[in-house]
């Protein structure tokens, strides 16, 4: 177990081929962050969790990547998710913050990506108005920075709609302060790390 830089306790983990980074709050909220386990850390998933208002164990939500697909829910009764249906998920990179929207055939005219700067939000919408998303950065809402227009950028192939928004530098350096910590702490820790 080691401290982290924001006041959290964590503990690093090798599990089925990733690092595991598992940290709890004074507040009882948890953070697990998923990493590639060789070469160069990168991040694969963080989903966090916060205790509910009556104390209860609460429901973990993805920021980064996405939950594990079951394929076969729903077939014993005969339902499935249509595989048509848009699919919106987050990756990060060293220098951006990245969102796929998957099945989303339309030529790239279509969209409109837009920072709606009242509720510091980013908006997705198609002229035919056949997909709207809206969606925050939970990085910059936590680090108190504000959206910019200028950051943002999009782009579409292969019914997948890319967009992208360029982190600012001090974020960047702060992701690679954790990094390294986190490296120091896979040295330290790695020794006691189980396989789960």
């Amino acid at each position: 177990m080691f401290q982290n830089h924001s006041g959290g306790k964590s503990t690093l983990v090798a599990a089925g081929g990733r690092k595991r980074v598992h940290t709890t709050f004074a507040d009882g909220v948890e953070m697990i962050e998923e990493y590639t386990k060789d070469g160069s850390p990168q991040l694969l998933a963080r989903r966090w969790k916060a205790p509910t208002a009556l104390g209860g164990d609460g429901k973990w939500e993805f920021e980064i990547g996405e939950p594990a697909t079951d394929d076969t829910r729903g077939r014993d009764i005969g339902l499935a998710p249509s595989c048509t249906t848009p699919v919106f998920l987050c990756r990060e990179s060293p220098t951006c913050w990245e969102w796929r929207v998957r099945n989303l055939p339309y030529p790239k005219d279509t969209y409109a990506i837009s920072v709606d700067d009242d509720s510091q939000t980013i908006t997705i919408r198609t002229s035919n108005k056949k997909y709207f998303k809206r969606f925050q950065v939970p990085a910059l809402v936590r680090g108190g920075h504000r959206l910019d227009a200028q950051a943002l950028s999009f782009d579409h192939a292969n019914s997948t709609l890319v967009v992208q928004y360029a982190k600012p530098l001090d974020v960047v350096e702060l992701e690679r302060k954790t990094m390294a910590e986190l490296l120091r702490g896979t040295e330290t820790s790695e020794p006691q790390c189980r396989q789960q």
